[in-house]
């Protein structure tokens, strides 16, 4: 397969580029999950693909990746993706809303950081089944995430947010954090990022101040710097 999306080879006097060899690919063996996610990947918003005469959207192909590959995690993440809040689709004769794909991707791969952070992200309701009468509640599902990748911005942001008491504290690799410390961490990589300064700027009391980068902000003046990061 061509490493470079821009790079074409010549088989049989046909040129051939990336996005053609995987739908050739599809065409000798159309059980080929991963030739599926990829095809979905490579087609813009409305765009369509015809491929044995029927007319496909990156949705249709992430589905067929999920129905031909279901072991293939960022097939069900991405199908998900695609899908609204309060939407259903049909894989293999199931139907699934976002959440249940959220929970597919995430059973396929135990250490899915992404799909992990998408579920914590879908979650209204304070306990999730998972699968096998493994239930967690939305603080778990959020560290999780913020275990599996801690640096990712929106799942240490969106773990302080689910942590409703202003003083409790979540295990990460064997430290302890608060709201606050997992806020300033998301701040320290990236001091720009809008929704850590609004979600720290509601963590402090009156005259309260939180050290970021050296310096002391208020909660008017993180407030402020949110509105500046926007």
């Amino acid at each position: 397969m061509l490493a470079d999306p821009n790079s074409t080879i010549i088989m049989n006097g046909v040129t051939y580029n990336q996005l053609s060899c995987y739908i050739k690919s599809i065409e000798c063996d159309p059980t080929l999950g991963y030739s599926w996610n990829n095809i979905a990947m490579k087609l813009a918003p409305g765009e369509t693909i015809t491929i044995a005469d029927e007319v496909l959207t990156s949705f249709d192909c992430y589905r067929r990746a999920a129905e031909t590959a279901p072991n293939l995690p960022h097939g069900w993440l991405n199908l998900a993706r695609g899908l609204s809040t309060g939407q259903t689709v049909l894989v293999s004769g199931s139907e699934y809303s976002r959440l249940d794909l959220f929970i597919m991707a995430v059973n396929v791969d135990p250490t899915y950081a992404v799909a992990w952070s998408n579920l914590a992200a879908e979650l209204t309701s304070p306990t999730i089944d998972i699968g096998g009468g493994n239930i967690m509640t939305k603080i778990e599902v959020n560290t999780r995430a913020a275990e599996l990748d801690f640096n990712s911005l929106s799942s240490l942001t969106n773990l302080a947010i689910a942590m409703l008491q202003p003083n409790s504290k979540v295990t990460i690799g064997g430290q302890a954090y608060s709201k606050k410390e997992l806020l300033v961490r998301a701040l320290g990589i990236d001091a720009n990022y809008s929704y850590a300064w609004n979600a720290l700027a509601a963590c402090l009391i009156g005259h309260e101040t939180v050290t970021v980068g050296g310096k002391a902000y208020n909660r008017a003046q993180c407030s402020a710097r949110a509105t500046q990061c926007l």
